[in-house]
């Protein structure tokens, strides 16, 4: 599979090992793929790139989201059958009260927002 050439926010042509196109909705924002063999640092909020497809076929993925501001939104959806759970977690806030939120299925998905400085909610 060649891998796709999308443009960055800048309006540049960016290719990565991991982005597929989103022009469905806007043909500058692009779906992230995360794999268990990848190593994902805290997320950072980017207008741009808040999408993710996550694949646990080889391994368990664990994910932490940034301090928590109010003003952003990620979504979380698991493609893969396996019984490896992807593990979304925060840097201090909560997660609708708790301190992770988890795909366990396949499909399984997850939209959570930056509520206030302190929390993070899910929809």
């Amino acid at each position: 599979m060649s891998l796709p050439i999308v443009p960055g926010p800048d309006n540049t042509l960016v290719t990565q090992s991991a982005v597929l196109p989103f022009t469905e909705v806007d043909p500058t924002i692009a779906v992230q793929l995360i794999t268990a063999s990848l190593v994902i640092p805290t997320l950072t909020y980017d207008p741009y790139n808040f999408i993710y497809v996550c694949d646990a076929t080889s391994g368990s993925i664990n994910v932490t989201l940034p301090y928590s501001t109010g003003n952003a939104a990620f979504y979380f959806k698991k493609i893969d059958s396996s019984g490896n759970a992807v593990i979304i977690s925060t840097v201090s806030a909560s997660i609708d009260g708790g301190t992770t939120a988890s795909l366990a299925a396949q499909y399984n998905s997850l939209r959570v927002v930056s509520y206030t400085s302190a929390s993070w909610i899910k929809l």
